[in-house]
């Protein structure tokens, strides 16, 4: 996006956010190990807020002209780069065994029951 100088001060934001997402991340998987609830917490919270309106500026602004700029078959083919390191990073089962973790953890920690979270 950036060398078709097309959303580059979006493509600049959300590059920065990436990198500011890898500290947080890092810092939260410090304090898993018996660190500091409340900071936990709050490094949850500050990532939940940037990573909302982030996710949502892709998927609605970013991917469909990354999608438009690059056509079909490129695409496709970077779909499949990316399905591939997907692969390497989460193993065999990719993103749907990591989904699987997640909600075995979930179910651990009394978070599956979705409704749970429906204000009242």
């Amino acid at each position: 996006m950036e060398k078709a100088k097309k959303l580059t001060d979006l493509t600049a934001t959300l590059r920065r956010q990436h990198q500011a997402g890898r500290t947080v991340t890092a810092n939260v998987v410090k304090l898993c190990d018996g660190g500091d609830g409340k900071k936990l917490a709050e490094l949850l919270r500050v990532f939940n807020r940037m990573y909302r309106p982030h996710a949502a500026r892709e998927d609605t602004v970013l991917f469909p002209a990354f999608h438009d700029l690059m056509g079909e078959k490129a695409y496709d083919e970077l779909g499949d780069q990316f399905e591939a390191e997907e692969k390497k990073q989460l193993g065999n089962e990719g993103f749907e065994g990591a989904v699987a973790q997640v909600a075995k953890l979930e179910e651990q920690f009394g978070l599956s029951d979705l409704d749970q979270f429906t204000p009242r």
